[in-house]
């Protein structure tokens, strides 16, 4: 015997027997505002959080490239002084030039693994940008690019180094790297970063206490307060983080 579709108004044949299809359950569905309370609540914590996501991101980056940065440059002392003797014989007594600059090249760069080298001038902004730097304040800095008194380099890890040194009071070679080369923000403390090497105290990155210049330690020129951020090298590589620019 054939089944007969259940139809309220079809008589099932005598004997036959008769089957209950449950009713189809019913579906319910979000409304128009409720989708869109719930989208505005994802996108309130979408704003709260990924800009701190960001930021983490950024600072770890920065911490691990400034270290590596700051072993590269420990190495080509070590190196070079191997060969060359000890960085306070490597140059005369003459004043803060182009010349006396280009006296460290041989010092330092065979020891440097380079990817392009600017020299003096880079006009073209290959290693540091053709245009002004910023304080941590966000006051003017300087030029670094044409400043013909520094040698500039970028390194195969990415990172713009550049360097000169001066003869008194003491000898001192001074050190600063743009770990995303001439990329923004272009800023001391925030991307670019310095170090030192002194003939009575080795290298050491600027805002170490009881070794640099006094107004330079991180304690008075690491925040955004401040007049320079030259102190924020050592601030990251203690701390390892960047808390000083959360406002």
């Amino acid at each position: 015997m054939k089944i007969a579709e259940y139809r309220k108004d079809v008589t099932l044949l005598e004997g036959a027997m008769q089957v209950d299809i449950p009713p189809t359950k019913a579906r319910f569905a979000f409304t128009l505002a409720e989708v869109l309370i719930t989208l505005g609540i994802i996108g309130i914590v979408a704003a709260m959080t990924i800009p701190n996501l960001i930021f983490n991101y950024k600072v770890k980056r920065t911490v691990s490239i400034l270290k590596e940065d700051q072993s590269i440059i420990a190495q080509v002392i070590k190196l070079s002084t191997e060969e060359n003797g000890e960085p306070e014989g490597w140059q005369g007594q003459e004043l803060l030039s182009e010349a006396r600059t280009l006296t460290l090249v041989d010092k330092i760069n065979p020891f440097l693994k380079i990817a392009v080298d600017c020299g003096t001038y880079d006009e073209n902004g290959n290693c540091f940008m053709n245009g002004d730097y910023k304080f941590i304040n966000g006051t003017k800095y300087e030029n670094l690019a044409t400043d013909r008194t520094e040698y500039k380099v970028k390194l195969m890890n990415g990172s713009s180094l550049l360097y000169y040194s001066y003869p008194t009071p003491m000898f001192r070679i001074y050190f600063a790297v743009d770990i995303n080369g001439e990329k923004q923000p272009n800023t001391v403390g925030k991307d670019l970063f310095y170090f030192e090497y002194a003939e009575d105290k080795g290298l050491f990155p600027l805002g170490a206490p009881n070794v640099g210049l006094k107004g330079e330690e991180y304690t008075t020129d690491c925040s955004l307060e401040a007049s320079h951020g030259f102190g924020c090298a050592y601030y990251v590589l203690t701390f390892g983080n960047m808390d000083y620019l959360k406002k």
